[in-house]
């Protein structure tokens, strides 16, 4: 007769899913030649970034697998007509 027993070692306690962010509720940009934006993700958990706007895409856009921290960068392009545009 034979036996086998499985041995697991969980060393990391499961903790909830965590979001900081340090970016600002809203964001007012020139029209032309628009500063960048800059702000902060840490987390525990993968994340993902979405915009519903080609003119303002946030780098990067998702958590790399090695790393939940990161800086994230927006470079709006410029508004080259006179109405006022907004992303979300």
């Amino acid at each position: 007769m034979s036996s086998c027993q499985e041995y697991f070692i969980d060393s990391q306690p499961e903790l909830p899913p965590t979001l900081y962010i340090d970016a600002l509720d809203e964001y007012t940009v020139v029209a032309a030649s628009p500063s960048r934006i800059v702000f902060n993700i840490s987390s525990n958990t993968p994340w993902k970034i979405e915009t519903d706007s080609q003119w303002c895409i946030p780098e990067p856009a998702m958590s790399a697998s090695s790393s939940l921290v990161a800086e994230i960068v927006i470079t709006p392009e410029d508004n080259e007509t006179e109405y006022s545009r907004t992303a979300t």
